[in-house]
């Protein structure tokens, strides 16, 4: 049994039923038709259900990146842990919508986006018109209209979001750095890290995003009025914070 980061590990085990107390604030879905069968939808298609559904992948992604960290596959980590960060932006993009009682024209293009269901064939999809998706800017914009500060330092939060995300993209992208960290010298490093530096660093990052992603859960929670769960959150919050910090 691994012992390292007790508090992000812990956290990790109580947010799948935090999601799905979120979960349970929306009317449940339905078994509609699609193709040639049926899949489970939310009737609605709004704000509070894609939140939901972000929350989902966020848990599961979450997760993910330790398991691969445990294993020492260092660099499919931080790739997922990208998509991570992704998803709480676009988490706290939706809450700015809901505090705020609208839908920016860019929000509502990201819900359409979102929302939308993959063709099911490949002619379906190449006689669509070109699609322009809702970028990082947008979400960077109205997270800092959520959390509202002096200029400056929203500016020098917006610059190291995207500093730390344009360093996971090259994980996603295979850039060549990515693959010469698994180098050791000798050969490369395909079935885990021999460095337990880097391993070390691995999981530091995945405390870092777990304090992230508790942080959008508990402002999922905020806004349903969920005080007890917001509670709960919120101390997780501080334990992983501390441990992350530490680290």
């Amino acid at each position: 049994m691994t012992a390292d980061f007790p508090q992000t590990r812990a956290a990790l085990e109580k947010i799948p039923a935090w999601v799905n107390q979120l979960a349970e604030t929306l009317p449940p879905p339905v078994l509609v038709p699609f193709g040639p069968g049926r899949r489970w939808e939310h009737e609605k298609r709004d704000p509070l259900v894609a939140q939901v559904a972000k929350a989902v992948r966020l848990a599961t992604a979450l997760r993910a990146s330790l398991v691969l960290a445990d294993a020492g596959l260092t660099t499919e980590a931080h790739s997922l842990l990208r998509i991570v960060g992704d998803i709480n932006g676009e988490i706290q993009m939706l809450a700015e919508a809901l505090v705020a009682g609208r839908l920016t024209k860019e929000q509502e293009d990201f819900l359409n986006q979102f929302f939308e269901s993959l063709p099911l064939r490949p002619e379906e999809l190449a006689a669509k018109e070109p699609v322009r998706f809702v970028g990082r800017g947008v979400v960077a914009k109205a997270v800092a209209r959520l959390f509202k500060g002096p200029r400056s330092a929203t500016e020098k939060h917006a610059r190291g979001v995207a500093y730390l995300n344009t360093g996971y993209d090259r994980y996603v992208h295979a850039k060549y750095s990515t693959a010469m960290e698994l180098f050791n010298g000798q050969h490369f490093m395909l079935t885990g890290s021999d460095f337990p530096q880097q391993v070390r660093e691995t999981k530091v990052a995945v405390a870092g995003k777990t304090v992230e992603s508790v942080q959008s859960l508990r402002l999922m929670a905020k806004i349903r009025r969920l005080e007890r769960l917001g509670g709960e959150i919120r101390a997780t919050e501080v334990a992983v914070m501390g441990e992350h910090e530490s680290a």
